[in-house]
């Protein structure tokens, strides 16, 4: 009788986790049994890595970690199920470093809160600039930040909290006072430059 060639070909199907999409473009294996009784066996075709859901939640090619993820998982050549997994944890590890990240902010917050609120408490209580005379002295440095000064400083000592600083404060508001006295006019009528007024030492 001749020799016949036989052909076994037996397909798997990935059968993805619960709440994931990755699947494969061909996972079937071919085994070619030869006259000589020998196996040849094919490699199966590689993973495709697609969106896949955590939850309630999908996450699909438009989710901005999803190339990195997908990165990840073609270098590792993770199977359906371990795709599930590596994606699973790493969604959670997002969720919990932003959980983490919000949780630290609030905790600055609260305590420049509580640092802006001791130093206007020790302005208050300052004989010359707090009491009565407390918007007086509001009212003054905001003129000496808005003549002298920009927005962008302005924006820069309420950015870096430097405007709520009771000697930055009492700077302004004596530069301020000076200015709606008339102070910054120099001898024999003259104007002298706010700098040589502040810092007599520099040369204009």
């Amino acid at each position: 009788m001749a020799d016949t060639d036989m052909t076994t070909q037996t397909t798997t199907a990935a059968t993805p986790g619960d709440a994931t999409t990755a699947t494969t473009a061909a996972t079937a294996t071919t085994t070619a049994t030869t006259t000589d009784g020998t196996a040849d066996a094919k490699t199966a075709d590689p993973v495709v890595y697609g969106g896949f859901k955590v939850g309630d939640k999908e996450y699909g090619d438009k989710w901005e970690h999803f190339a990195r993820v997908k990165a990840v998982a073609e270098r590792l050549k993770l199977t359906p199920e371990q795709y599930q997994e590596f994606t699973t944890d790493f969604v959670k590890g997002l969720d919990d470093g932003q959980k983490a990240a919000n949780a630290a902010q609030t905790a600055e917050i609260a305590q420049r809160t509580e640092l802006y609120k001791t130093w206007g408490d020790e302005l208050q209580k300052d004989a010359e600039f707090g009491g009565e005379k407390f918007k007086d002295t509001q009212q003054h440095a905001a003129n000496a930040v808005n003549k002298l000064g920009s927005p962008k400083l302005a924006e820069a000592l309420k950015e870096s909290g430097l405007g709520n600083y009771p000697d930055m404060i009492r700077l302004l508001a004596r530069v301020g006072k000076m200015m709606a006295e008339g102070e910054f006019h120099g001898k024999g009528g003259g104007t002298q430059s706010t700098a040589s007024r502040m810092w007599p030492g520099l040369p204009d």
